[in-house]
């Protein structure tokens, strides 16, 4: 445990945090890990196909990431906050009968005793699939594609976590967050289970990043208490899929 704790201290340094212009705006987000390895097929598998074997360790593990990052700031002003995750469209939802960043928004909401709102946001334009996309090609497909939804009126005022699965470009995260400008809330923070690396450049501690990332998913952090159970981890990630928004 004391060796998962060093490799986990690790890979917070190697940059897993930033922030997105939006506007005037600084939106600030964290990432669990690099979408890479065995992370990143652990991602796709909860993306793809949310078994609970799957699903729960993952959920656990953002929230026990997620408290560390934001307790201290809701403490006291849980009426100030709110978590509001990355709309799906339509036509995607009904392919896969979920939406995972509003599983993830609701795993938080409750650890951190904030209100969850599924439908802060709706995506009203569909142009495909952004993987494989340039960053400017994705800026202009989410250009006006995400607009409030039926929530709304409930966001209006407040400081919001937006929540969504994989960061790329950020695309997604800053529609959101300009959707939030324009019915007067204010996108405070971002989380993400993980982020794809920067092209051009090389993470300093990639090396740190595999031995952490093949001892995560032996860890208690990713055992369920409720169920002896632990077939689930040896169940392979998928193959190469599609890519975070």
């Amino acid at each position: 445990m004391r060796r998962l704790a060093r490799e986990q201290s690790r890979l917070r340094a190697v940059g897993n945090r930033g922030e997105l212009q939006v506007g005037a705006t600084r939106l600030r987000y964290r990432a669990i890990g690099i979408y890479k390895g065995a992370w990143a097929r652990w991602v796709r598998t909860y993306k793809q196909d949310p078994h609970r074997d799957v699903a729960a360790p993952i959920e656990r593990l953002l929230v026990e990431r997620a408290r560390a990052w934001f307790a201290d700031r809701v403490r006291g002003r849980e009426g100030e906050w709110a978590i509001v995750p990355a709309p799906m469209a339509a036509v995607r939802r009904r392919e896969r009968g979920q939406n995972p960043p509003e599983r993830l928004a609701l795993a938080l909401g409750e650890a951190l005793g904030l209100e969850v709102f599924p439908n802060g946001f709706k995506r009203v334009r569909y142009r495909g699939p952004l993987q494989g996309r340039s960053r400017k090609e994705r800026r202009a497909m989410m250009e006006g594609a995400v607009l409030p939804g039926s929530d709304a009126p409930a966001l209006v005022g407040r400081r919001l976590i937006l929540i969504d699965d994989v960061l790329t470009t950020g695309s997604t995260l800053i529609a959101c967050a300009q959707a939030a400008i324009g019915l007067g809330a204010r996108p405070a923070a971002a989380a993400v289970l993980a982020r794809t690396r920067r092209r051009g450049r090389r993470c300093r501690g990639s090396k740190a990043c595999d031995r952490f990332r093949a001892r995560l998913f032996c860890s208690t952090a990713f055992r369920d208490p409720a169920s002896p159970d632990t077939a689930w981890r040896d169940r392979p990630g998928p193959g190469r899929g599609e890519q975070g928004r």
